[in-house]
């Protein structure tokens, strides 16, 4: 069969747009690149119905849905001992519109978005077998969950944590052998591996875009800019500044001094974060544009990512190397299955961040450093990640 004639839906109850945070970035980079390789790619969002052909996107449908809140969906996790996910994003309406699309509608291939998307598939008699159905998993879920249970005393996200993983655990018992997994990295699929033996599963790795890269100045000067950029509202990134602020700041300011800048970047800052951000006079910029946050990064001189627990920073990584920014990260974050990209930093000890800082801003131009990582993120871009996940996938067209 000509692979240009397969039609592909991709169900994502999450994505809303403009896409913000890495899972949806991600749904909407596959449904951008693997529409050049069919006939078309439809997208159920939220509360939109899209098309995608030949990598454009328009509009079908639009339908009354909304995500819960997280506080109604936190209530349905515990009375109903479910997933926080699935509570959250899975809505009667949504469930409706689904229904009605695979009912009208024939799909060679079917990608779902979270493990929790897969339950509702499951619920329809579909003539596919597991080689044409696929989860993206975005992340290690049971670790995710496990991590935020350790993280906090808050009796109730404990009671939640454990729920959603053990609901993972339970629905994957009961289903692997229904779906092909889609990993984000060989750190997620050996941990699932570690979980599940006998899964199968591909690799659909975080890829970079090409950014537009603003007027910026040299590093010439002294001033030691370090930039974080992430929503403001979410416990992880929460933990990683408190985190920050006293694992290594105290050692970078006395290194530093006045030289230091740090710059904070991301949607809906609560009130924590605000404070943290004033304790330590950072910079706080909430709520930017796609372009004043690509100039906020451009500007700096390394990205921080001082995480003690994380499944979720792959974005971050790519995002700073695109822009042509190094990180400093803390070794809880993985080095995106390829080399550490030149000029970053994997270390948990203050005093590396600043040998690193010296080494590094003083002793190279910001220009060589630019071009470097740009040629760098290029290799691992979106397009050559779906298409190498395409190749796989497509031996199974008939």
């Amino acid at each position: 069969m000509d692979s240009k004639r397969n039609k592909i839906l991709i169900i994502a109850p999450h994505l809303r747009y403009p896409c913000r945070n890495g899972a949806d970035i991600l749904i909407d980079k596959l449904s951008v690149h693997i529409s050049a390789n069919v006939e078309c790619v439809d997208l159920i969002s939220e509360k939109e119905v899209y098309r995608f052909t030949e990598k454009q996107k328009k509009l079908i449908n639009l339908f009354n849905n909304s995500i819960r809140s997280r506080h109604y969906a936190s209530i349905r996790t515990l009375f109903f001992k479910s997933h926080y996910l699935k509570e959250k994003f899975i809505t009667i309406n949504f469930t409706k519109e689904l229904k009605n699309i695979l009912n009208n509608y024939d799909y060679d291939f079917i990608f779902i978005s979270y493990i929790i998307t897969a339950e509702i598939v499951l619920n329809h008699n579909l003539n596919l077998n597991k080689d044409k159905l696929y989860i993206i998993t975005h992340n290690d879920e049971v670790k995710w969950f496990r991590d935020i249970y350790s993280s906090t005393n808050n009796f109730l996200l404990k009671r939640i944590s454990k729920l959603s993983w053990q609901w993972i655990i339970k629905f994957l018992t009961s289903n692997i052998n229904k779906f092909t997994l889609l990993h984000v990295s060989t750190t997620d699929r050996n941990s699932y591996l570690s979980y599940f033996p006998s899964h199968t599963s591909h690799l659909i790795r975080i890829g970079t875009e090409q950014e537009q890269l603003c007027s910026t100045t040299d590093n010439s000067d002294q001033i030691v800019k370090l930039i974080f950029i992430g929503s403001l509202n979410v416990k992880m990134n929460l933990d990683a500044l408190l985190w920050f602020s006293k694992r290594f700041f105290p050692t970078l300011q006395s290194e530093f001094g006045k030289k230091l800048k740090i710059t904070i970047v991301g949607s809906n800052p609560n009130n924590k974060i605000i404070s943290l951000c004033q304790t330590f006079d950072w910079h706080l910029y909430p709520n930017v544009s796609d372009e004043e946050l690509n100039r906020l990064l451009q500007a700096s001189d390394f990205s921080i990512l001082p995480f003690q627990y994380s499944t979720g920073a792959k974005l971050k990584q790519t995002k700073s190397i695109s822009n042509g920014i190094p990180y400093l990260s803390t070794e809880t974050i993985q080095a995106l299955d390829e080399p550490l990209p030149p000029y970053c930093l994997n270390s948990n000890l203050p005093n590396e961040w600043v040998r690193h800082i010296n080494n590094i801003k003083y002793k190279n131009s910001k220009s060589k450093i630019l071009n470097t990582l740009i040629d760098f993120s290029k290799n691992i871009s979106w397009e050559i990640s779906i298409s190498n996940l395409y190749k796989e996938i497509s031996s199974n067209i008939e």
